[in-house]
């Protein structure tokens, strides 16, 4: 059978990088090939996921790594379950990666390489942001002698002269597709080649198929709650966020679960859990049994509607484009909200009206993209 390499943010302790690399394997798979992601954990992004303080990051990290002194078990305990969970659900090469240079042994390695989603072409994304350019070359496939295609990858915030850096290597394509139109567009006029967009590979999976991959624990916290997921920063946490999470629980009569991994220390009163040591497993769970989801994040966002949980996503901007952009199209953007404060309070009712049905088609176009891509170009 032929064999795929996938190369994506795969190991990062983040929940919608590890998930979404595991959806998109599982798609592969689905088609009826082989796959393997390659086991590709850069040194400096290695050691920023590794270690608890002093990760080479800019002084604001250092400062939020400071504010989870109290709750350094929770910290530990949430990359064990990490660890866990990637050993359990991903199929990796045999080997680690560590440096650009080290994927040449690789070059004749594959059918066929896919490029897979995430940030992964954003060189501010936290993997990339403190090391050179050629840290970005894996992603690129410069690696590769064979047929390239890339999955829904995102330069994000990329300016125009940034993209042109990696344009040579992206015309280099055999098929490119983007998680975000307004990407697809740019990426497209300047390769000169067609671009397809194509939904966040979480979306692959339906709620069902979730819960049937992944055995998702029963939910620890028995009274019903909201969950709060974000990844705010300890400044605007303390001074902003929490004040409203707190008049949020009087006016609701409701805890407030929160998963804040930038932001670990959550002080101790009656309307908060912390749930800092969720790993992807317990993230799952914790959206799957919420009586509705409170968030900024763009994969919370996405787990809230494909788990069908009544949902607000905070965005005081409203031309956020991943986030904004998915809520447009399936007909949801009246759950964004600009602060907490104005949330409404029939916050737990929502219609989700045909946003499922669009879903499912946005799914089967994105998996047909992916079966073209492959079919037409896998070495033969």
């Amino acid at each position: 059978m032929k064999k795929i390499g996938i190369i994506t943010y795969h190991s990062a302790y983040n929940f919608g990088s590890v998930l979404q690399a595991m959806a998109t394997q599982r798609a592969i798979n689905n088609l009826g090939y082989e796959s393997e992601i390659i086991d590709y954990r850069p040194t400096e992004g290695d050691y920023f996921y590794r270690h608890l303080f002093f990760r080479h990051q800019p002084l604001k990290f250092f400062i939020a790594d400071l504010t989870t002194i109290p709750v350094i078990p929770k910290r530990k305990l949430r990359a064990r379950r990490f660890e866990e969970f990637i050993s359990r659900h991903l199929v990796l090469s045999v080997n680690e990666y560590k440096e650009p240079g080290d994927l040449n042994a690789l070059s004749d390695a594959y059918s066929l390489a896919v490029s897979g989603s995430d940030q992964i072409i954003n060189k501010h994304s936290n993997e990339l942001i403190t090391v050179d350019w050629e840290y970005m070359n894996p992603y690129l496939l410069t690696w590769f002698n064979g047929p390239k295609i890339s999955y829904a990858s995102s330069p994000a915030s990329m300016t125009d002269d940034e993209l042109k850096r990696i344009a040579p290597e992206l015309k280099k394509f055999d098929a490119l597709s983007a998680r975000e139109q307004d990407a697809a567009d740019k990426l497209s006029k300047l390769t000169g080649k067609p671009v397809a967009t194509v939904c966040d590979p979480t979306l692959l999976m339906n709620q069902a198929e979730w819960s049937k991959a992944v055995n998702i624990p029963d939910c620890p916290i028995a009274d019903e709650y909201i969950l709060f997921y974000s990844l705010k920063r300890p400044r605007v946490m303390m001074s902003a966020i929490l004040p409203q999470l707190e008049r949020l629980s009087e006016r609701t009569g409701r805890r407030i679960a929160i998963v804040t991994p930038l932001a670990g220390f959550i002080p101790k009163n009656d309307k908060f859990i912390n749930c800092l040591d969720a790993g992807p497993a317990q993230f799952l769970s914790l959206i799957k049994n919420a009586k509705a989801v409170v968030t900024d994040s763009y994969h919370g966002t996405l787990f809230s509607v494909n788990f069908h949980v009544p949902f607000w996503t905070i965005e005081p901007n409203a031309d956020d484009s991943r986030k904004t952009q998915i809520l447009h199209r399936t007909g949801l953007q009246d759950r964004i909200c600009d602060s907490i404060d104005n949330i409404p309070e029939d916050f737990d009712t929502i219609d989700f009206g045909s946003a499922h049905s669009i879903i499912a088609d946005y799914r089967n176009n994105s998996i047909e993209y992916l079966k073209t891509a492959i079919a037409d170009n896998i070495k033969r």
